[in-house]
């Protein structure tokens, strides 16, 4: 995951990310493969990438199908998809700049009628010092094509992925700070559970619109804190338990989640067991109508809660962690985003740990199916920080 690094003056290196941005950018959460298979807009299933439409994380959660089925595809590029961003970043702390093509993805999916899905995603690393291997890949499989179903999915996948907030479908660059290494307990020995990571294990689910719930057993997290794709002492010791309710056909949502956990610490001689607790929501309102149903004129208020606890000693203390955030969204025909975001986390509840928050404004607009521009300004208290990010993004 980690860049070829180029140092220049902050400035230059700025200015050089919007020249360049001007062109357009993408996520690597939104595929054109999936446009280019079903005929539809982007539009159709992102607010803008990777956030979701209620009609696009309905698409996701049937194994990537319609509520109506189509003709089978022919063609083969329908299936595949790649994605590049190219990032360029001023950390005024530092006075440090850099401009780096940190991955290229690509993905491929494959419904195979009615009940079985394969979803893979292989990224290759850019330079000697960034790894390429497969990321979010799995097989599912579904009682039913559409409506109410089970379904069961086995492989390579998210921690979480709910509706909006949960699984790290934030708008802008930078995620949340609950959402990553920030995140409740950051020390190695108490935490650092990175709440969007992928991790190996099975999931059972049930849909029946507008419900959503699904219980995953997992292979857990390593001592670093990571989602763990390969961790060394093996087992699928962890399990989640997610739901999402989507309210009306708006948009708006409620999604909570609880995460149960344990991992050997043999730095510090000790296991560490956790648990983390989500509740999260999103109030949505579509002011102004347009063609397609995609609305000319869409607002968002995202809110959310996360607590958390850990094992911090071989004698079983307990700490316990908590996080908020606040954002509010506006979306212009689901081409341009503007974004403003708090967010808060208090990492410990032991005496004299600090609070870290930030302030985060940005602004995404899509050119069309391939291209996609990002510019973002964060400003981070405790440690105190801020940073310029431009970002484009590029998808076939």
């Amino acid at each position: 995951m980690s860049a070829n690094r180029n140092r220049a003056p902050g400035v230059v290196a700025f200015a050089t990310a919007l020249i360049l941005s001007a062109v357009g950018g993408g996520s690597a959460a939104a595929y054109p493969m999936f446009a280019r298979t079903y005929h539809l807009p982007c539009a159709r299933c992102h607010d803008m990438a990777p956030r979701l439409t209620p009609f696009g994380y309905a698409f996701f959660r049937a194994g990537f199908r319609l509520p109506q089925p189509i003709p089978k595809p022919t063609n083969t590029a329908n299936y595949v998809s790649f994605v590049s961003t190219l990032t360029a970043q001023h950390v005024k702390g530092s006075g440090s700049s850099d401009i780096s093509i940190p991955q290229i993805d690509s993905a491929m999916f494959a419904p195979l009628g009615n009940h079985v899905t394969v979803h893979v995603h292989y990224i290759f690393g850019t330079s000697t010092a960034s790894s390429s291997g497969f990321d979010e890949t799995w097989v599912q499989y579904n009682t039913a094509a559409r409506g109410s179903f089970w379904s069961v999915r086995v492989g390579q996948m998210p921690v979480l992925d709910g509706y909006q907030l949960l699984g790290d479908r934030g708008v802008t660059t930078t995620d949340a700070s609950l959402f990553g290494a920030s995140g409740p307990l950051t020390a190695n020995t108490v935490g650092n559970f990175g709440i969007a990571g992928l991790e190996r294990g099975v999931e059972v689910g049930y849909t029946s619109a507008p419900f959503d719930a699904r219980i995953s057993w997992l292979q857990g997290v390593d001592e670093s804190g990571d989602g763990a794709t390969g961790i060394e002492h093996g087992g699928y010791n962890d399990f989640a338990l997610q739901s999402d309710y989507l309210i009306g056909n708006q948009g708006s949502a409620i999604g909570a989640f609880y995460y149960h956990g344990s991992r050997p610490l043999p730095s510090v001689g000790f296991t560490n067991h956790f648990g983390r607790a989500g509740l999260f929501g999103t109030y949505s309102r579509m002011t102004k109508p347009g063609r397609f149903g995609i609305p000319a004129l869409h607002v968002e208020l995202n809110g959310g809660l996360l607590w958390g606890q850990d094992t911090v000693d071989a004698a079983g203390t307990n700490v316990n962690s908590y996080g908020g955030l606040l954002e509010g969204d506006v979306y212009f025909h689901n081409a341009t985003a503007l974004v403003a975001r708090y967010d808060s986390v208090k990492s410990a509840d032991v005496a004299g740990t600090p609070v870290t928050e930030a302030l985060t404004f940005g602004v995404q607009h899509r050119f069309n199916q391939t291209l996609q521009l990002g510019a973002e300004y964060r400003r981070q208290h405790g440690p105190g920080d801020e940073s310029l990010i431009g970002t484009l993004m590029f998808t076939f």
